[in-house]
């Protein structure tokens, strides 16, 4: 049966106790395999002495899992967080571990993506030279490894201001998309507080193209995804009035960039991408892969707080986006956060939305489709499946 890669994550993705052997220190990483049955295969902890966490998981075409997170433990140059990357095969051994960062603090919380080649591409924040100069407080990174952990080469990103990247994508060609956040002018003019950002690159770290979206409130990209026929999907949140189009729950609007490409209008009126409904609104964009141009963008919310941390596509360019919600989405709302789902078809129009969810905190942070299913998993402090150990539990589930 074919098997599901998916980060989830508790702190995120950190373990505090034994969950596959013994704990190595503060908090250890750790992974787990499961098959398309959601039975347990095998899960590995790993770790150092101090803090250790992972944050995103990619699996090759053979089977080997790539992980990568951070570190503040020994084996690394660096007196802070550094960020980390291991190769473990089908079975579930260890192959090797390879660390980046330098005497300040260097992280990846953000993703892992795979290449047509097979080459690897993490993402991730610094706040030195990395190896480029830093532009300001925080600048965003993307590296590139090989499949047996050599790194071929880095590109640090950034502003005078605060600058992260937290998602990454690879097309067939072998192009990548870097998805983050900004409060400088990264791909365009800031329209306040932070911004989110896409980026593309091809295969040997040339920038492409690059946009930036937001508007006087805070505006974060959180996901992205690409199709093999030609589309991007960003998600995020966003924190500002947002559109005029309201129909129950679910907020909708289609918008277009300005001629500097720097915000979403509509009847002349700064715009993300629907009507903000509460104190925080989830959103997924499309745009076309070669031109960078938005093709479309929605907007989901309640009067709560709503926000998308993933977004996957299927073989038909179907976008998929998960997140988290303190209202009602769809469905019953349980209490404390939420876990949802929606998927909208490749011209933008919403197919369904499901939510999920017990009486404590129930939030989803990964996503993966396949032709068996929806798969999602997160984190929960209830009993999702009625059987809570303690604590906050991961948990993934199942959508068909």
């Amino acid at each position: 049966m074919q098997s599901i890669a998916l980060a989830i994550s508790t702190l995120p993705a950190a373990l505090s106790g034994n969950l596959a052997g013994s704990n190595l220190g503060i908090y250890d990483a750790w992974i787990s395999k499961y098959n398309s049955a959601g039975e347990l295969i095998w899960q590995r902890q790993t770790g150092t002495t101090g803090y250790d966490a992972a944050s995103s998981l990619a699996v090759d075409n053979d089977g080997n899992a790539y992980a990568i997170g951070w570190t503040d433990g020994n084996g690394g140059n660096s007196s802070d967080r550094i960020a980390w990357i291991s190769k473990f095969d089908s079975n579930g051994n260890e192959i090797w571990k390879k660390q980046l960062g330098t005497s300040d603090y260097d992280v990846s919380k953000g993703a892992i993506s795979i290449g047509s080649d097979g080459s690897l591409y993490i993402v991730g924040r610094t706040n030195n030279n990395l190896p480029g100069i830093s532009q300001g407080s925080t600048d965003a990174w993307v590296a590139k490894y090989d499949s047996n952990g050599n790194r071929i080469w880095v590109k640090q990103i950034g502003t005078a201001a605060w600058d992260e990247a937290k998602s990454v994508a690879s097309d067939s060609d072998g192009n990548i998309y870097i998805a983050g956040s900004t409060k400088g002018n990264l791909g365009g003019t800031n329209a306040g507080d932070a911004d989110a950002w896409l980026a593309k690159y091809d295969s040997i770290g040339n920038q492409v193209w690059k946009q930036q979206i937001g508007t006087i409130a805070e505006d974060e990209a959180f996901g992205v995804a690409v199709t093999n026929n030609g589309y991007v999907y960003l998600s995020g949140h966003t924190q500002n009035k947002l559109g005029d189009n309201f129909s129950g729950n679910i907020h909708e609007w289609t918008g277009e960039f300005d001629i500097m490409r720097e915000a979403l209008y509509t009847n002349d009126k700064s715009k993300l991408g629907g009507i903000y409904y509460g104190s925080a609104d989830a959103w997924v964009a499309q745009f076309d892969a070669v031109t960078g141009v938005l093709k479309w963008k929605r907007q989901l919310g309640t009067s709560a707080y709503d926000s998308a941390t993933g977004v996957a596509t299927d073989i038909h360019s179907n976008a998929y986006i998960t997140g988290r919600t303190r209202g009602q989405v769809a469905d019953t709302y349980s209490g404390g956060d939420d876990a949802w789902v929606a998927k909208y078809n490749v011209n933008g129009a919403l197919q369904w939305v499901r939510q999920l969810g017990t009486v404590g905190d129930d939030v989803s942070n990964g996503i993966a489709v396949s032709g068996a299913g929806v798969y999602i998993g997160g984190v929960t402090s209830g009993n999702v499946d009625g059987n809570n150990l303690g604590g906050d539990d991961a948990w993934i589930a199942k959508l068909s």
